[in-house]
């Protein structure tokens, strides 16, 4: 990029007026304003954690977001999966592949995954399903998780104690478009939508554009992404 002239500024934006052009992007501390006639969004989606006790100790550590990045580093050990969308049942058909077992747990008894992906666990029989539960705190020592205290989702007295070292969250993301909030139409999880009839990049405010995860909810990889930068 910066071969064809490209300013790269490693700043934090604060506030962004979409409201004229030149659009004006306020930066952090002393840095001032830039303006620009076409902005593209690319600020992606966070994973969200659970925020259970003990959860910042072992991030990276044991509790991952991600199970086809980390899965093959639990090979022949026992993990977690917590969620119950059709991410959550694939993690754990994935994690089955290198782990020795597999708890899927889930604060529901239904599950928002599709029918064929939930009978497709129900045949894995290093899969075990635990509905009714949720982490109540994580467990640690000195060499990463050992395992969680789950209790049941309306009776916190109902708990039972699980071991395991690795843990994986797949409870949703969160798009990144808080700068955008009430200028851009969304959906209502936050996601910018295209909005432009016969674009895919293009949002409801003309000469600004939108990649990658801050609008797509559905893939989230990095090969869609590049795909949206180079429309």
């Amino acid at each position: 990029a910066e071969r064809f002239g490209a300013d790269i500024r490693e700043k934090l934006v604060e506030n962004v007026d979409l409201s004229t052009r030149p659009f004006r992007c306020q930066l952090g501390g002393e840095e001032g304003v830039i303006e620009a006639d076409s902005i593209i969004i690319a600020t992606g989606a966070t994973a969200r954690w659970l925020n259970a006790p003990e959860e910042q100790a072992v991030k990276g550590n044991g509790i991952s977001t991600c199970a086809v990045c980390d899965g093959a580093l639990y090979m022949d050990e026992d993990v977690a999966v917590v969620g119950g969308g059709d991410t959550a049942l694939e993690d754990a058909l994935f994690l089955a592949r290198f782990a020795r077992s597999v708890t899927l747990v889930h604060r529901r008894e239904d599950f928002r995954a599709s029918a064929l992906m939930l009978e497709r666990v129900e045949q894995e029989p290093k899969i075990t399903v635990k509905t009714f539960r949720q982490v109540q705190r994580w467990m640690h020592d000195a060499s990463g998780l050992t395992g969680a205290v789950l209790e049941h989702p309306s009776d916190h007295t109902v708990t039972e104690t699980l071991s395991f070292t690795g843990a994986f969250l797949a409870i949703g993301h969160d798009a990144q478009s808080t700068l955008f909030k009430d200028q851009l139409a969304m959906d209502e999880d936050g996601y910018i939508l295209h909005t432009r009839p016969g674009s895919s990049t293009m949002t409801s405010i003309p000469g600004v554009f939108s990649c990658g995860d801050v609008s797509d909810r559905r893939y989230r990889q990095a090969v869609t992404a590049a795909g949206h930068g180079c429309q």
